[in-house]
Order: structure tokens, then C-alpha cells, then sequence
């Protein structure tokens, strides 16, 4: 299993050299790359590297946890009954990408 720290600024505005972005990690498991949340001002390309997401796991509906890049990347969105109608609200993703 792989992991990396993409973003680990959490809800704060305080930016250091270790803590640029909002919250994201990629984990990489069998082969499998999964993103796990994708805060505000993280962009498709600090997450297209070595490893595509095949899907997004978001954790819960700050918006530290999830930003625009949702709409850019087209993958399964995965998250819970109440953070998906946030996410319905807030973006424009095709109903076929949330689950």
C-alpha cells in the first residue's frame, strides 16, 4: 500500500511549506489508486501523476473535503447519504458518477 499526502491544510488559512493545500490523499492498494476527499485548490494536475484515481472517496461535506476538481475529473464519487446531496447541491456531477 502506497499513500500520499496531497493536501493537508485542513479548514484553515494558514499556509505553510507543509501545509499548501486542502485536505487530500491518495492511496494505492493492489493497484488500485483511490482519492480520498479533494479540498478547494487541489487541481487535476497535483492528482494525474504516476497514479489516475479510479475513484473518489470523499469523507464528509466541509469544503476543505471537496472542491471543483470533483466536476473536472469524471470518476465514481463515493460518500454518504447526506454528503451526496451536498455534493448535489454544490456541483454538477452526473448522477451515474455518485454512489
Amino acid at each position: 500500500m502506497i499513500i500520499y499526502a496531497i493536501g493537508t491544510r485542513a479548514h484553515t488559512d494558514t499556509k505553510t511549506t507543509l501545509h499548501r493545500k486542502h485536505t487530500c490523499l491518495m492511496l494505492v492498494a493492489k493497484n488500485y489508486p483511490l482519492l480520498i476527499d479533494a479540498g478547494e485548490g487541489i487541481k487535476k494536475k497535483d492528482v494525474i501523476g504516476i497514479y489516475k484515481p479510479k475513484a473518489i472517496l470523499i469523507t464528509h461535506a466541509h469544503e476543505d473535503h471537496m472542491g471543483p476538481i470533483l466536476e473536472e475529473l469524471g470518476i465514481p464519487i463515493y460518500a454518504t447519504p447526506f454528503t451526496i446531496r451536498i455534493l448535489k447541491e454544490r456541483f454538477n456531477i452526473p448522477d451515474n458518477l455518485i454512489h
